[in-house]
């Protein structure tokens, strides 16, 4: 694989990583804010980052193979 096919995979599953953490974290504000002793702030902090890394890792397996089809 060459390099701008590399780059192009990393890309991909930087912004679709951003984009499933973002979903995670409105998410886990708006169940926050209704009901404010659900999750304290350090919990939606530690979450999104963790769905951040599995997702990101997730993401750069997939990619290859959706790109290469």
């Amino acid at each position: 694989m060459d390099k701008k096919k590399q780059n192009k995979n990393r890309i991909l599953a930087l912004a679709s990583s951003i984009i499933t953490t973002t979903l995670f974290s409105g998410v886990a504000i708006s169940i926050n804010n209704g009901n404010p002793d659900t999750f304290a702030d350090v919990d939606i902090v530690a979450g999104s980052i963790f769905v951040f890394l599995l997702s990101f890792i997730l993401f750069l397996l997939i990619w290859p193979m959706l790109v290469e089809e």
